[in-house]
């Protein structure tokens, strides 16, 4: 169990990073590596002016000579000859983290760098792949023999097709047309792979031989993305239109992100994950219906001031 030091986010003070995290049936994702943090952003973020990181505390800076005090009134650099301007930063360097990441200005994220070993079903590789930004290492069975595990969903995982969802499935079918795929894809699998080892076992070249395997055999990836480019794999992929196999995989992933870069994570949860992204047309839906209501306005009091900025924006 390998464990990073993180500053504290909401309850949160430590939280470790499983070595690995095993999928079943023969599955995991593996922790290898990473680069860089939540400071690594605002640190990119601040290249542009000099000031890089400060601190996650409450701080003040000098407008002027650009020196800051804590709340202790600790002060670092500036000029002991400046008419100090006192800029207060209430959040600290969260203030900027935010505001980045709620308006898009997400390249700094790039910065971080987070890398994992996955063992899967090469049909989840497949759709792995798409994700282009990304780098990817992965067994060859033109060197190597790959092992006798197949994935199989489980006898509830097998549905009909989705009415609504072209790529995806939803309904229970009769347990018999259900037993009976499992049981047919089950002898496929046991008569690929020995048709494999005798390929092998006749001096057929490995790049051949497997051509008779199918993509529900497992096999390894090495993979390495950028932060941003993580975060954007995780809302596609753990998400409830994704393969329900996928999306444990995405999981674990994710798992190993938020451990690493918690507040930015916590971001794409507030602002990504968990939120809801309006067409115009919706937008023009719930202006209509919040005209009819007493919303809140700039003077209203008991309202705050999240809900004031969400309808200047609905009517802007």
């Amino acid at each position: 169990m390998k464990t990073v030091r993180l500053e504290p986010v909401a309850e949160t003070i430590y939280r470790p990073v499983p070595s690995r995290i095993d999928i079943a049936p023969h599955g995991f994702v593996q922790y290898l590596d990473h680069m860089g943090s939540d400071e690594t952003i605002v640190e990119a973020a601040r290249t542009s002016t000099g000031k890089g990181f400060i601190s996650w505390e409450p701080y003040e800076r000098c407008e002027g000579c650009g020196a800051v005090r804590d709340a202790g009134d600790a002060r670092t650099g500036g000029s002991q000859f400046c008419d100090h301007q006192w800029k207060p930063y209430p959040r600290g360097d969260h203030g900027i983290l935010e505001y980045m990441y709620k308006n898009r200005h997400e390249t700094p994220a790039e910065m971080p760098v987070i890398r994992t070993l996955w063992k899967a079903p090469i049909f989840v590789f497949r759709q792995l792949h798409r994700h282009r930004a990304a780098s990817y290492n992965e067994a060859s069975a033109r060197y190597m023999q790959l092992p006798n595990d197949f994935y199989a969903p489980k006898l509830e995982e097998v549905l009909g097709q989705s009415k609504t969802n072209k790529q995806g499935s939803e309904g229970a079918l009769h347990p018999h047309a259900a037993g009976n795929f499992l049981v047919s894809l089950e002898d496929e699998q046991k008569s690929a792979y020995r048709e494999y080892e005798q390929a092998l076992k006749d001096g057929i070249a490995p790049e051949t031989a497997r051509m008779v395997l199918p993509n529900t055999i497992y096999s390894v990836c090495m993979i390495q993305m950028n932060l941003r480019m993580d975060l954007h794999m995780l809302g596609l992929r753990d998400d409830s239109h994704a393969q329900g196999i996928t999306q444990e995989y995405a999981r674990a992933q994710a798992a190993f992100t938020q451990a690493l870069f918690p507040r930015w994570y916590a971001l794409y949860e507030e602002y990504t994950k968990y939120a809801v992204r309006l067409s115009r047309s919706e937008t023009m839906l719930l202006r209509g219906i919040l005209s009819n209501c007493a919303g809140p306005t700039d003077s209203s009091p008991q309202w705050s001031d999240e809900a004031k900025a969400l309808m200047k924006r609905l009517t802007r």
